[in-house]
């Protein structure tokens, strides 16, 4: 009987799990998406529903490194994955990957010195054309949500008995 007891709780620490990280950042992260959409892929047209110029590069560069949008979202999505880690470890879940990685370990550019050095910022958003950026945008949230699935699966196989 005990163990039912548990629901309440499980159930507002999901709530707060959702509420005060995951809306949040979801939020953030469509803010600079659309802000790309407007400024670098010429909105959306009507017609056909995609992006007007959708190859357009140097909006891009500007919006997300220039105007430090590629460091504020890196900042945040390392941020939620250090909580995440730290917060949530009680319920026996591994250690989750940081989501903006530098190309630094990156095996793909192990033999390529100039693609290796660059921070997350010039990886992601430098000459990067809008449809990219959008997409590696709708990726970071995607991963954000996949993160949220895991730690609840986790919080709720800790409510199961360990025999």
């Amino acid at each position: 009987m005990k163990k039912y007891k548990k629901y309440p709780v499980l159930r507002k620490k999901i709530l707060l799990l959702h509420t005060h990280t995951v809306s949040p950042l979801i939020a953030k992260i469509k803010v600079i998406e659309q802000t790309l959409i407007k400024r670098a892929g010429g909105g959306i047209s009507i017609k056909n529903h995609s992006l007007i110029t959708p190859m357009q590069k140097v909006e891009v560069t500007q919006c997300m490194i220039k105007e430090k949008n590629a460091y504020k979202l890196e900042e945040w999505l390392n941020d939620y994955v250090t909580f995440l880690n730290t917060k949530y470890k009680k319920f026996g879940i591994p250690k989750l990957p940081i989501i903006a990685r530098t190309n630094h370990k990156n095996a793909l550019y192990m033999n390529d010195i100039t693609m290796r050095q660059k921070d997350f910022a010039h990886a992601y958003f430098e000459n990067t054309p809008v449809i990219l950026a959008v997409i590696y945008l709708k990726h970071f949230r995607n991963t954000i949500l996949r993160y949220e699935e895991e730690v609840i699966k986790y919080m709720i196989l800790s409510l199961v008995d360990k025999k």
